[in-house]
């Protein structure tokens, strides 16, 4: 989970949400999810973010 955060957390810079779920093959609502986390948390490393993810489910 972490290596998908650190995907799309790069392809964020350049890529618009439906563009990373095409390019990545990941669902759009959990790619939401993470792009979330990263807005409101962007010091948090990835590992935070995961565990904030899966803590959520």
């Amino acid at each position: 989970m972490r290596g998908e955060i650190k995907v799309v957390r790069n392809m964020s810079k350049f890529m618009t949400p439906d563009q990373i779920s095409e390019a990545s093959g990941l669902e759009p609502e959990y790619i939401q999810k993470i792009l979330m986390h990263i807005r409101n948390n962007p010091e948090e490393s990835d590992a935070w973010i995961a565990a904030r993810i899966l803590d959520a489910d």
